[in-house]
């Protein structure tokens, strides 16, 4: 396996990409609260800096999806 070629390309637009310039689009499941276990967490893509800037999840600011987030002061100061 280890002399096994990998492919370093964008999951989005196919472009070859170095492996030090792409970014790593990982999903986290993980317990709330401080001292948190990750309970399962998975790479769905691998994106170079043009897809990374397009990505609507990148673009997002940090806690506008939060549910316990909603219609607090933090949230709004994010927002603004």
């Amino acid at each position: 396996m280890p002399n096994e070629h990998i492919e370093y390309k964008c999951s989005k637009c196919g472009t070859p990409t170095p492996r030090e310039k792409l970014t790593v689009k990982r999903v986290q499941f993980a317990t709330i609260g401080a001292g948190y276990k990750t309970l399962r967490n998975r790479t769905v893509a691998w994106l170079c800096e043009s897809c990374l800037n397009d990505d609507s999840a990148w673009m997002q600011s940090a806690l506008a999806a939060a549910p316990g987030m909603k219609n607090t002061k933090l949230n709004k100061k994010q927002d603004s």
